[in-house]
């Protein structure tokens, strides 16, 4: 009887480590992001001190403690810039994690987008935005180190545009910079930007990646 019962006992524990081991190689593969360029290894960003619309200094401590969408832009950006803004409004509303997810105009253009100018623009979209600015010397190894790009066009020193990059850098807690959030599924001749949807989507799978 002792020597069935332990028979038993021997058979449902080598099921039951059986099926563990089955369910470890055959559990869900995790979510892929949408539009994400993800780093294999998260990016350490180089110190850096840029002022933010109330004049406070903004540095890489700043982005440390919560999760932060960067993108480069300027406030008499016609097109690209306020419409990223909406859409990043709408994506950290879906996300459900606001108080753990900032997000950061970048300006490149310093000579216009003053300290009162850039409170002005924020205030309008959303008053928890953050807005920051430098001068060049500050601005081209920040953008650079975020895999965004900017570059001055015109001849006029008053009217002109700055061409910048559509994408967005998604920095995590630890101040690391771990993907690129990047416009995708537009045709030729259509405004090339992020959509709120694939940002929200591709947050909360990084996110959650990084809590496993």
């Amino acid at each position: 009887m002792g020597k069935a019962v332990n028979w038993v006992f021997g058979l449902v524990a080598l099921i039951a480590l059986g099926a563990g081991v089955f369910l470890q190689q055959y559990k869900p593969a995790p979510t892929p992001p949408r539009s994400a360029l993800v780093y294999p290894v998260p990016k350490q960003l180089a110190p850096f001190q840029l002022t933010d619309q109330n004049g406070q200094v903004f540095d890489q401590q700043r982005l440390k403690g919560k999760w932060s969408l960067l993108f480069a832009g300027y406030t008499f950006c016609p097109d690209i810039c306020p419409t990223t803004l909406l859409q990043l409004k709408r994506a950290h509303q879906q996300v459900g994690l606001q108080d753990q997810l900032q997000v950061v105009l970048v300006s490149v253009d310093p000579k216009r987008d003053t300290q009162q100018k850039l409170k002005q623009y924020m205030d309008y979209f959303n008053p928890e935005f953050v807005a920051v600015r430098g001068e060049h010397p500050q601005l081209y190894p920040l953008t650079q180190q975020l895999g965004l790009v900017y570059a001055m066009n015109g001849d006029d020193p008053e009217d002109y545009q700055v061409d910048h990059s559509a994408a967005v850098a998604l920095i995590n807690p630890q101040g690391q910079l771990v993907a690129l959030l990047k416009p995708k599924d537009f045709k030729p001749g259509e405004l090339a930007m992020v959509k709120a949807d694939d940002v929200a989507h591709d947050v909360g799978v990084l996110i959650e990646a990084a809590s496993l």
